[in-house]
C-alpha cells in the first residue's frame, strides 16, 4: 500500500493519497503519521484520493474494524464540523464505499461525500466551508 499525505493550510485541508492493496493497519498508520506531523491542524477537513485501490479484498469485518478504529481516533473539536471528501476511480471500490456510507452513518462524526473526480470533491469542500448549508449537487 502506498499512503501519502500533504497539508494545504490555505484550504484548511489534509490531502491523503492512497493506492494499491489497502490494509487496516496501513491506513491507520498513515492517518496517525499525518496527525503527528507538525503541520497538522484539528481544523482541517479531509480529501482522500484513492487511486487504483482494491477494497474488494477487505472483508466486512475488516471494513467495520477500520471504521470503528478511525472513529476512535477522530474526535473533532466542538467548534468544527469536519468534512471529508473521498475520490475513488475503481468502480468496485467506489460501490463498497457508497454502501458503507449508507449503512454506517451513525458511526461517522464527519460529514462525508463520495466523488469520482478530485475537482468536484474540492469544489464541495470549498463550498461547504464557505456556506452555511454545505449542500452540494455534485456528490455521487
Amino acid at each position: 500500500m502506498n499512503f501519502r499525505f500533504e497539508f494545504e493550510p490555505q484550504n484548511s485541508l489534509c490531502v491523503y493519497r492512497l493506492s494499491g492493496q489497502i490494509s487496516v493497519e496501513g491506513v491507520l498508520d498513515g492517518y496517525s503519521a499525518a496527525r503527528q506531523h507538525p503541520g497538522w491542524s484539528e481544523s482541517y477537513d479531509y480529501l482522500s484520493v484513492l487511486e487504483h485501490v482494491r477494497l474488494g479484498d477487505m472483508s466486512p469485518e475488516m471494513t467495520g474494524e477500520l471504521a470503528q478504529r478511525m472513529l476512535e481516533r477522530d474526535v473533532p473539536p466542538p467548534s468544527h464540523n469536519r468534512r471529508s471528501a473521498i475520490v475513488c476511480n475503481d468502480p468496485l471500490s467506489h460501490g463498497i464505499i457508497a454502501f458503507w456510507q449508507r449503512t454506517a452513518p451513525q458511526r461517522q462524526l464527519t460529514e462525508e461525500r463520495l466523488f469520482e473526480f478530485e475537482d468536484l470533491a474540492r469544489d464541495w469542500l470549498s463550498a461547504a466551508r464557505n456556506s452555511v448549508s454545505g449542500q452540494s449537487r455534485n456528490a455521487v
